[in-house]
C-alpha cells in the first residue's frame, strides 16, 4: 500500500515538472514576441516621426499606441505565464497536462490518463480498491521510463527570432550611422506635448534671464538670432495674436508685453520656421494692504491704551508694549529689519502677520513682504519708532530767604517730571565744626499725578535743637514714578542753617542798627529837602497865573523825590523789622524790650499812610488839568505832611537810639552775669579736679578775653549814652574792670604754677566782682527807668490838665457863639478867647513833641489830632472874623471833639505809664499769682466751713449755741472776714483785667455776689448744704479764671514767639506760590486734552524751559 503511494507521487512530480517547463516555454516565447513588437514599433515610430515631423497629437497617438501594444503582449505572453509558473495564477491541471504529454508520446496518452482516473476512483470507493491500486501500480511501472519534460523543447523557440533580429540589425545600423534620427525622434515622441518645429538655418536665443513678471508690470522680450542665415523680420505668436518684434540691430529684436495680468504662451517665428513655445509667467506681487498698531502704555503713566490705523512714525514713552498687525496680499513671509537684526515674520493667519516688541529705544523698522516665487516683492514700508525715555525729575529752589540770626529759612521749590512723582523728601544733617552729629529725613506731601509741582517749605533750627555754632545742612530729593527702569531721583543743592553764636548775633545787631540809623538820617534829610523845595515851588506859583512847562517838570521831579522817600522809608521798615527779629534772639535774652520794639515798629508803619499816596495822585491829576490853584493847595498839604514826616522820623531816630541803648545795656548786664557764672563753674571744676591745671588755665585765658569784650561793650555803651538827647547816669566801672582783669590774671598764673588755692580765691573774687558790676548796672537801670517814668508821667499829667482846661474853655466859647448874633459885640471877646485856646494848644503840641521823644506809646495819631485841632480852630477864627457864625460853631465843635479825642489818647498813655511804674516797683509780678492765691485761700476757707458744719452736726444746733457761743461766733466772724477779703481782691482783679470791656476772665461779678451771700450766711452762723455747694462752685470758677489767665498769658507768649519765628517774607512767598500754581493751572488749561503723547511731552519741555528762565 505504501509502495503504491510513493509510485503515484513520483508520477505526479514528473507531471509537475512538465507543467513548469510548459509555462517557462511560454515565457521565453512571449519575450521573443515582446522584443519583436518593441523593436519593430520603435523603429517604425522613430523613423516615421523623424521624416514625418508630426504634430503633438499624432506623436501622442504613436507613443501611446506603442505603449499599449507592448503592454498587451507583455501581459498576455509573459506576465500571466509567469504567475502560473509560480503557481500564483490559473494553470493547467494534471489531465490537461496528460493530454499535452500524450500529443508528444502517443503510447502513453491513454495509460497516463487512465492511471489518473483510476487514482481518483480509488479515493471515492473502498470496493475493489486493491485491484485498482494494483492496476495503477502496473501502469505507473510502464510509464516510469518515459521522461515527460522532454515533451517541451525550449530550442524550438529559435524559429521566432527571425521576427526580432532584422529589426535589431536595422536599429544597430541606424544607431551607428545616424544616431540623431533616434535621439531627435525619441525626444519629440517623449515630449509629445511640446511643439517642435522644423529645424531652421538659424536659432532663436532669448536674452532674458527669465520670463517672470509681477502682475500689472511690463515685460520686455529680448531675442537674439544666431546661425548662417538671419531673417530680416521675426514675429511672436500669442494665441490668435501675432506681433512683429522691434529690430534693434541685425541680430537683436525686442517686444514689450504691457500690463501682464496672467500667464501667456508665446512662440517666435520667421518665415516657416518656429521656435519652441515659451511661457511668460505672471507672478502675483506680494504687497502690504494696511497695518494696525496696538499701543499698551505702562500702567504707572495712567494713559489710555490706543489702537491706531495709520502707518506713520510713532512716538511712545519707554516701556510701552507695541503690537503691529500687518495685512498683506500674496505674501508668505515678511522680512523685517528692526535696527539690529533681520527677522522673518511668519503669518499667523492667511496674509496676516503680527510683530510685538517693548519700546526701549528709538529704532527704524523696515518691512518687506515676500512671496513663494524666486522673485521677491519690491514693496517695503519704512517708518520710525521714536521712544521717549523716562527722564530724571528736576528740582529747583527759588526765592530762598533766611530768617533772622539764621534760626530758620524758607524757600519755594519747583518740581518737574515727564510723568509724575512717587515721593518727595527732605534730608537733614546736623554738624558741629564739620563733624556730623545726626542725620534724618522727612517726607513732604506731593501731588503724585501732576508733572509740575510747586511748594513752600520752612526749616527751623529749633526743631533740631541746634546749639550756637552748630549748622544744619539739608537738601530736597524728589523721586519719579518710573516703573520701567526703576525709580530715579534728583536732589537740590545743599542748603544750610548755621546757628550763630552770641558774638555773631551781637555783631549782626550792631551792623543792622548802624544801617537803620544811617537810613533814618538820610530820610530826615530828604524829607527836609522836599519840604523846602515844596515851599519854594509853592511861593513861585503865587506869582503865576498858569503852570508853565518848567514848573510842571519841577513838581513832577518833586513827586519822584517823594516816592523815593517812600521807598527809603519802606527799606527802613524792613531793616528795622530785621533788627527786631535779631534782637529777639533767645541768645540775647532781651524779651523785656519787646513792647518797646513793637511800638517802634508801629510808629514806622504810621509814618506814611494811604493819604500820602492819595495826595500824590491828586497832585498829578491837577498837573494834567493845569489847575494852578488846586496844585498850589495840594502842595501846601504836601509841605505840611513832609514837615510832619520829618519831625516823626527825627522822633523815631531818637527813640531808636534810646531803644538801642536799652538793648545794649541789657545785653551787657546779661553778659556780665554769664561771665560770672562761667567763672564760678571754672572754679568748681578746679575744686572738683575735673579739669587739669593747664586746661583750667587755658579756659581762664579764654574767659579773660571774653571779659575784655565786655569791657569794650561798656565803652560802646558810654558812647551810645552820649549820643542820646537825654543821657542816662552811668556808673564808672573802670576800677572794677581793672580788678577783674588782675584777679583773672592771678588765677591764670596760679593755675600754670599748679597753685590751686590762690587760683580759686582769685577766680571767686573775679566772679564776685562781675556779679557786683551786673547788679550795680541793673540797679542803675531800674532806678533810671523808674525816675524817667515818673518824670514823663508828671509831664503827661500836666499836659492832660492843660488839655482839659482847653476843652472846657472851648465848650464855653462854643455855647457863647451859638447864642450870639452877627452884630453881637461879645464876638470880639470870644475871638480873643479862641486865640488863647489856639496858643495854649500850640504849647501843648510843643510839650507833646518833646515828650513823644521819650515815650514811644505816643503814636502818630496824637500828632494828627493836634493838626486837626489847629486846622479847625483856624477855620473857626476865620469864620468869626467874617461873622459866619454857623461855620464858626461847626469848627469849634470839631475842635472840641478832637481835643476830647486827644485827651482820651493821652489818658491811655498815662495808664500805660502807671502800669509800667507799678510793674517796676513790684518787680514785674502780675495777677496770675494773686488768682492762684485766691484759689488756695478759697479752698482753705471751704475746708474750714465743712469742718464747722460737721461740728455743728455732732453737737446739735442748740447745744452749739449754748456751750460754745463765744468760740463759735469768733470762728464764724473770722470766716466771714476771710471771704470778704477774697471778694475784695477778686473785684480788684476784675477791674484791672476787664477794664477794656473784653471780659478776659469771664463773669466775675456773679462770683462776687455769691461770695457776698456767703458772708451774710456766715455772719448769721448758718452753713447749709446749699452753702457748701455754692462754695464749691465759687472755688471751681476761681480755678477756671486762674486757668483762663494762665492760658491767656501762654497764648500771648505763643503769639509773640510766632511773630518772632515767622520768617520775613513768608506771607509774600505764600502769595507767590499761589501765583505760580495759578499759572501752572492756566498753562494746563491751554493744552488740549486730546493731544497725543508726543505733543504733550513737547509742551512739558516748553514748561520746563519757562521755569528755567
Amino acid at each position: 500500500m505504501g509502495n503504491s503511494a510513493e509510485k503515484f507521487s513520483d508520477l505526479i512530480s514528473k507531471i509537475d515538472e512538465f507543467i513548469r517547463k510548459y509555462y517557462f516555454n511560454k515565457i521565453v516565447r512571449g519575450s521573443i514576441y515582446l522584443a519583436a513588437t518593441c523593436f519593430a514599433g520603435y523603429l517604425i515610430i522613430t523613423l516615421s516621426e523623424y521624416y514625418g515631423n508630426f504634430s503633438p497629437g499624432i506623436r501622442a497617438v504613436l507613443l501611446f499606441s506603442f505603449l499599449l501594444l507592448n503592454s498587451l503582449i507583455f501581459f498576455r505572453f509573459i506576465f500571466w505565464p509567469l504567475l502560473s509558473y509560480f503557481k500564483l495564477g490559473k494553470r493547467i491541471n494534471y489531465l490537461q497536462a496528460s493530454e499535452i504529454i500524450g500529443k508528444h508520446f502517443p503510447t502513453v496518452k491513454d495509460k497516463l490518463i487512465n492511471t489518473l482516473q483510476l487514482k481518483e476512483l480509488s479515493t471515492q470507493s473502498e470496493d475493489g480498491r486493491q485491484l485498482i491500486e494494483h492496476a495503477i501500480n502496473q501502469k505507473i511501472t510502464e510509464l516510469r521510463p518515459i521522461p515527460f519534460h522532454t515533451a517541451i523543447r525550449i530550442q524550438d523557440n529559435k524559429k521566432y527570432l527571425r521576427y526580432v533580429l532584422p529589426f535589431i540589425f536595422l536599429i544597430v545600423i541606424i544607431a551607428f550611422t545616424a544616431p540623431y534620427i533616434f535621439s531627435e525622434s525619441t525626444e519629440r515622441i517623449l515630449h509629445y506635448k511640446t511643439r517642435f518645429v522644423k529645424k531652421a538655418p538659424f536659432q532663436f536665443v532669448l536674452m532674458n534671464s527669465n520670463l517672470h513678471a509681477f502682475q500689472g508690470e511690463d515685460l520686455t522680450l529680448q531675442v537674439k538670432l544666431t546661425g548662417n542665415e538671419i531673417p530680416d523680420e521675426i514675429y511672436v505668436e500669442e494665441g490668435l495674436n501675432t506681433y512683429k518684434l522691434q529690430k534693434d540691430n541685425l541680430v537683436h529684436f525686442k517686444h514689450v508685453f504691457r500690463n501682464l495680468q496672467k500667464d501667456k504662451t508665446i512662440r517666435l517665428f520667421a518665415g516657416e520656421f518656429y521656435s519652441t513655445p515659451y511661457v511668460l509667467k505672471v507672478i502675483q506681487k506680494p504687497s502690504l494692504i494696511n497695518m494696525s498698531v496696538k499701543i499698551t502704555y505702562p500702567s504707572y503713566l495712567g494713559l489710555r491704551n490706543e489702537i491706531r490705523r495709520d502707518l506713520t512714525d510713532l512716538t511712545v514713552p519707554e516701556g510701552t508694549n507695541i503690537k503691529y498687525g500687518i495685512n498683506t496680499r500674496y505674501a508668505t513671509k515678511i522680512d523685517l529689519y528692526n535696527g539690529l537684526n533681520q527677522l522673518v515674520l511668519k503669518p499667523v493667519s492667511s496674509n496676516h502677520f503680527e510683530y510685538a516688541l517693548k519700546a526701549r529705544k528709538s529704532i527704524e523698522l523696515r518691512l518687506a513682504p515676500q512671496g513663494t516665487t524666486l522673485v521677491n516683492g519690491t514693496d517695503f514700508l519704512s517708518f520710525r519708532l521714536n521712544v521717549i525715555p523716562d527722564e530724571r525729575p528736576t528740582v529747583q529752589i527759588i526765592e530762598k530767604e533766611d530768617g533772622p540770626n539764621n534760626k530758620a529759612t524758607s524757600f519755594i521749590g519747583q518740581l518737574a517730571d515727564d510723568h509724575g512723582f512717587s515721593g518727595l523728601k527732605i534730608h537733614y544733617q546736623v554738624k558741629d565744626q564739620g563733624k556730623m552729629l545726626s542725620a534724618s529725613s522727612r517726607n513732604i506731601p506731593v501731588d503724585k499725578k501732576t508733572t509740575h509741582y510747586s511748594f513752600i517749605y520752612a526749616v527751623k533750627s529749633s526743631d533740631f535743637k541746634l546749639k550756637p555754632g552748630q549748622e544744619l545742612e539739608f537738601y530736597i530729593e524728589v523721586f519719579d514714578n518710573d516703573a520701567v527702569n526703576g525709580v530715579k531721583s534728583s536732589r537740590s543743592e545743599t542748603m544750610q542753617i548755621k546757628r550763630l553764636t552770641v558774638s555773631q548775633v551781637e555783631k549782626n545787631v550792631d551792623q543792622s542798627t548802624r544801617v537803620t540809623e544811617q537810613k533814618l538820617q538820610q530820610a530826615i534829610k530828604e524829607a527836609s529837602l522836599i519840604e523846602s523845595e515844596t515851599k519854594r515851588i509853592k511861593k513861585e506859583l503865587m506869582n503865576q497865573n498858569n503852570l508853565s512847562f518848567e514848573q510842571k517838570k519841577q513838581v513832577t521831579d518833586l513827586l519822584d523825590k517823594q516816592r523815593e522817600l517812600e521807598k527809603l522809608i519802606d527799606e527802613i521798615k524792613k531793616e528795622s523789622d530785621k533788627n527786631y527779629q535779631e534782637q529777639n534772639s533767645e541768645l540775647l535774652n532781651q524779651a523785656a524790650l519787646t513792647d518797646q520794639q513793637k511800638q517802634l515798629q508801629k510808629l514806622l508803619e504810621q509814618v506814611m499812610d494811604e493819604k500820602t499816596q492819595a495826595l500824590l495822585l491828586s497832585i498829578e491829576k491837577m498837573l494834567q488839568e493845569n489847575n494852578k490853584v488846586q496844585t498850589q493847595e495840594e502842595l501846601g498839604k504836601m509841605q505840611s505832611g513832609n514837615k510832619g514826616v520829618q519831625k516823626e522820623l527825627d522822633r523815631i531816630l531818637e527813640l531808636y537810639k534810646q531803644l538801642q541803648f536799652d538793648q545794649k545795656l541789657t545785653g551787657t548786664i546779661n553778659n556780665l552775669k554769664k561771665a560770672a557764672d562761667n567763672q564760678n563753674e571754672l572754679n568748681k571744676s578746679v575744686e572738683e579736679k575735673s579739669a587739669t591745671h593747664q586746661d583750667a588755665a587755658d579756659q581762664q585765658e579764654k574767659q579773660a578775653k571774653e571779659f575784655q569784650d565786655i569791657a569794650k561793650q561798656l565803652e560802646s555803651l558810654k558812647k551810645k549814652n552820649e549820643e542820646l538827647e537825654k543821657s542816662h547816669p552811668l556808673a564808672d566801672l573802670s576800677k572794677e574792670e581793672k580788678e577783674v582783669n588782675e584777679e583773672q590774671k592771678k588765677s591764670k598764673n596760679s593755675l600754670q604754677a599748679n597753685h590751686t588755692d590762690p587760683a580759686q580765691k582769685s577766680m571767686q573774687k573775679a566772679a564776685d566782682k562781675m556779679s557786683a558790676m551786673a547788679k550795680q548796672m541793673e540797679e542803675m537801670k531800674e532806678t533810671s527807668q523808674t525816675s524817667e517814668i515818673k518824670i514823663n508821667l508828671q509831664a503827661l499829667r500836666e499836659i492832660l490838665a492843660n488839655l482839659l482846661k482847653s476843652s472846657f474853655d472851648q465848650e464855653s466859647i462854643l455855647i457863647a457863639t451859638r447864642k450870639s448874633v452877627a452884630t453881637d459885640p461879645l464876638l470880639v471877646s470870644n475871638t480873643q478867647k479862641q486865640l488863647q485856646i489856639r496858643n495854649n494848644m500850640q504849647v501843648i503840641g510843643d510839650s507833646l513833641s518833646v515828650l513823644s521823644r521819650q515815650i514811644p506809646q505816643i503814636e502818630s495819631v496824637v500828632t494828627q489830632e493836634l493838626n486837626t485841632i489847629t486846622e479847625r480852630i483856624n477855620y473857626s477864627l476865620e469864620s468869626l472874623a467874617e461873622r459866619r457864625l454857623s461855620e464858626a460853631v461847626s469848627g469849634q465843635q470839631s475842635a472840641m471833639a478832637s481835643i476830647n479825642n486827644l485827651a482820651l489818647l493821652l489818658t491811655e498813655v498815662e495808664e500805660h505809664l502807671q502800669k509800667a511804674m507799678k510793674n517796676s516797683s513790684s518787680g514785674g509780678k502780675g495777677n496770675q499769682q494773686s488768682l492762684s492765691q485766691l484759689g488756695q485761700q478759697q479752698d482753705q476757707l471751704n475746708k474750714n466751713m465743712e469742718k464747722a458744719r460737721e461740728k455743728m452736726k455732732q453737737n446739735g444746733a442748740e447745744s452749739s449755741r449754748n456751750k460754745g457761743q463765744a468760740n463759735s461766733s469768733q470762728q464764724f466772724a473770722g470766716m466771714a472776714r476771710e471771704q470778704n477779703l477774697i471778694r475784695q481782691a477778686l473785684q480788684q482783679i476784675n477791674r484791672e483785667m476787664n477794664k477794656d470791656g473784653r471780659g478776659k476772665l469771664g463773669n466775675l461779678d456773679k462770683l462776687s455776689q455769691d461770695m457776698e451771700q456767703t458772708e451774710m450766711e456766715l455772719v448769721n452762723k448758718r452753713i447749709q448744704s446749699e452753702t457748701l455747694i455754692r462754695q464749691h462752685d465759687i472755688l471751681t470758677h476761681l480755678l477756671e479764671a486762674d486757668k483762663a489767665e494762665r492760658e491767656r498769658d501762654l497764648d500771648d507768649k505763643r503769639e509773640s514767639k510766632a511773630g518772632t519765628d515767622q520768617l520775613p517774607g513768608y506771607v509774600e512767598k505764600l502769595k507767590q506760590l499761589k501765583i505760580i500754581k495759578m499759572k501752572e493751572t492756566e498753562l494746563l488749561k491751554t493744552v488740549p486734552a486730546d493731544l497725543n503723547l508726543f505733543y504733550q511731552l513737547k509742551i512739558n519741555e516748553y514748561f520746563r524751559s519757562l521755569d528755567s528762565i
